[in-house]
């Protein structure tokens, strides 16, 4: 996918999507049926890729979260799935958006598709005016979209051992794509599998008088 055609996928679903008002949002998802109905639904179609908007109920907390479908014309390729109420465990009252999941069939996966959700996320949680985007890296390819993305670890404990290691991988084996998703996969899933850790960006725009706290 090229950075045009994501860029064009981004922009209509971010007009399409009335995060800017929470309510307007919720009443969105709720009209919005289950993908695994296969019911009809707010659809829009770019270059052969195919964009559709369904919900998705959480099956502990009853929530409603927002489910976007991508398809390749009418074959389903993956989705994402995001909740725009996330709730900080440090409860701080700020506004953020969570990647909850990111699924790509494996025969499509290698395409670069990855960052289109991310990119997704972002663009609608900043129309929302929101703090920030969280996400749980599940496996290496979303850990890895999520550093290139410009995602860092909430507590910030694996931030630079994280970016010395992507980093390395671009330089070591740049033009070698196979080798450095093998050198990627050895080297990032022992922090996965260490244990959970929440990556976030911040999209909200800095103001002057944050700048002036983090001189404190």
């Amino acid at each position: 996918m090229t950075k045009e055609l994501e860029r064009r996928i981004v922009e209509e679903i971010v007009r399409l999507v009335p995060a800017e008002n929470q309510e307007k949002l919720n009443s969105f998802i709720r009209s919005r049926p289950l993908a695994k109905t296969g019911e009809e639904t707010i659809n829009f179609t770019i270059e052969g890729y195919k964009v559709a908007f369904y919900q998705y109920e959480d099956l502990i907390t009853k929530e409603k979260l927002l489910e976007i479908w991508l398809y390749d014309v009418n074959e389903p390729i993956g989705y994402v799935r995001l909740d725009p109420e996330w709730k900080n465990p440090n409860d701080d009252g700020k506004k953020r958006w969570e990647i909850t999941r990111a699924y790509i069939r494996p025969k499509y996966r290698g395409r670069k598709l990855s960052p289109l959700f991310i990119k997704i996320a972002l663009g609608l949680a900043k129309k929302a005016n929101a703090f920030s985007v969280t996400a749980y890296p599940r496996h290496v390819a979303m850990l890895v979209s999520l550093i290139e993305e410009g995602f860092t670890t909430q507590e910030g404990n694996y931030d630079y051992t994280l970016r010395r290691i992507f980093r390395q991988g671009r330089r070591w084996y740049n033009k070698n794509t196979s080798a450095r998703r093998l050198y990627y996969a050895q080297e990032f899933r022992p922090f996965i599998q260490e244990g959970s850790f929440i990556m976030e960006k911040r999209v909200k725009r800095k103001t002057f008088w944050d700048f002036l706290l983090e001189k404190i």
